[in-house]
């Protein structure tokens, strides 16, 4: 194939991609040549434009509303001018709502979701104020403060005034927005960016100037979900893109702004095919012991927070300087994945040995126990996604060390622990390890977790792990 027909750049054994001023590499996969790997990473690529697409999107609708910010507050303000010389009156409604329409509807609105900003205010501003004065002359009223001396005084309009009633949603970009905001202060900014990422991708299915009927249209839903379905992504990851336009259909139906729930969705089908079988994956005794044996430092240090915590890597990067008690030995915290659930409980776990020595000599002494190298966490995110991992890199470093053929998941560590703790004595506290939420009422409500027992069961799993032989 000539050279000419790619559309990345080939360097030191993998891909490369310069779009938009951002650069993306992609590696070869076992038993991959440059030419055979060239198709599954031009399609990777092109999944990775569209998300720089849709996040640089997101970033123009954001500087275009900074920009209009003034233009919207002059708008209220005339509006607001006019509330408190007149009052509520029909004539005070008439100019309110024009205004609305002509600057707020017709001109901000849609030029903030199209990411058009606007270089200078005064013109628009002066317009307003025109605009402001043409109405007062058409829609003539009195002062409210003077109205009692007139034989017949303006009448006083009935109803919920349009600036208390509740905003009409003018398009699906509004509509989103709303749904998010509310995810927000209901639940977390992490799961409203979690739901955004889903929404996004739809969207990009979607034509640009797609109504909310459109955006919710069952043909269009199945559609994407197919789609989805088909490409080669974790079954959890599929989940992640379909479910939460599902989410929105119900939250925008249950507030009646939309008059029809999608019928892919109140028939339970706006979902991926996800496989039943959710057996735990743990890692084989001999197979634990080889990797512990070949860690050191950093690498086992995580891999230790995981066995004697159930700690994922989000969990080591999020951990916080208050809740280790280095001199006590122990970790108090909820799961970052659901530490804004109310009914998690917040767990104690007491180090061990290996676990705490380890963390004493690389903890950072600032707010987050452990970062990187550049005081940075250890788990980066940015709208959603992850965009650095430590701990990760320093599995791929120990599958290096260990020659390895298949990767290190640190997922399994997890339940590695979890299985092993369930097969002993101390089987009753293997939810209450993992920091899940209780499943039984008598759980819920009446059962408090005794922690001299589960400080024994923590301890029982060393040795049943032979963590306690790492020094042999």
């Amino acid at each position: 194939m000539n050279a000419s027909r790619y559309r990345m750049t080939w360097m030191n054994r993998r891909w490369r991609k310069k779009y938009k001023g951002q650069m993306k590499y992609f590696g070869l996969l076992d038993g991959e040549t440059k030419t055979s790997s060239y198709q599954r990473c031009w399609r990777e690529c092109q999944r990775w434009m569209r998300d720089v697409d849709a996040s640089q999107a997101g970033s123009e609708q954001d500087a275009a509303r900074q920009q209009w910010a003034p233009i919207l507050n002059a708008v209220r303000e005339a509006q607001q001018r006019t509330i408190d010389l007149h009052g509520d009156t029909e004539e005070t409604r008439a100019i309110w709502q024009d205004l609305e329409s002509t600057f707020v509807a017709k001109l901000i609105r849609p030029a903030i979701s199209q990411g058009q900003g606007i270089a200078g205010d005064d013109a628009i501003t002066s317009l307003i104020d025109d605009r402001l004065k043409q109405l007062q002359g058409l829609h003539w009223q009195p002062p409210a403060t003077g109205s009692g001396n007139l034989v017949t005084p303006p009448k006083q309009a009935s109803g919920t005034p349009p600036w208390e009633q509740e905003e009409e949603i003018s398009g699906i970009h509004q509509l989103i927005e709303k749904f998010l905001t509310s995810v927000k202060v209901k639940r977390s900014e992490r799961r409203a960016a979690n739901l955004k990422q889903g929404i996004d991708e739809y969207l990009k299915t979607l034509p640009s100037d797609v109504s909310i009927d459109g955006f919710f249209s069952s043909d269009a839903m199945r559609s994407y979900r197919d789609a989805i379905e088909a490409r080669e992504l974790s079954a959890s990851r599929k989940r992640d893109l379909v479910a939460p336009i599902a989410q929105f259909a119900r939250w925008a139906h249950e507030g009646e702004l939309i008059d029809v729930l999608p019928r892919i969705v109140s028939a339970e089908k706006m979902k991926v095919s996800v496989s039943t079988d959710r057996r735990a994956n743990p890692y084989a005794d001999g197979e634990l012991r080889k990797l512990l044996k070949a860690s050191s430092g950093r690498s086992r240090l995580y891999l230790l927070l995981a066995l004697n915590c159930g700690f994922t890597q989000k969990d080591i990067s999020d951990l916080k300087s208050p809740e280790v008690d280095l001199k006590k030995g122990q970790i108090t915290r909820k799961r970052s994945k659901t530490g804004d659930h109310g009914n998690v409980p917040t767990v104690t776990w007491r180090l061990w040995p290996e676990t705490l020595a380890l963390l004493k000599e690389h903890v950072s002494g600032g707010d987050r126990v452990l970062v990187n190298e550049a005081g940075r966490p250890l788990v980066q995110e940015k709208d959603g996604k992850r965009t650095a991992d430590a701990v990760k890199k320093a599995m791929d470093r120990l599958r290096t060390d260990t020659k390895r053929k298949d990767p290190i998941t640190f997922k399994r560590f997890r339940p590695t622990a979890a299985t092993k703790l369930h097969e002993g004595p101390h089987a009753k506290f293997t939810q209450y390890f993992l920091d899940q939420s209780p499943k039984s009422v008598a759980d819920q409500f009446y059962v408090q977790p005794n922690q001299r027992q589960f400080n024994e069961a923590v301890s029982w799993l060393r040795t049943a792990l032979k963590i306690d032989q790492l020094g042999e």
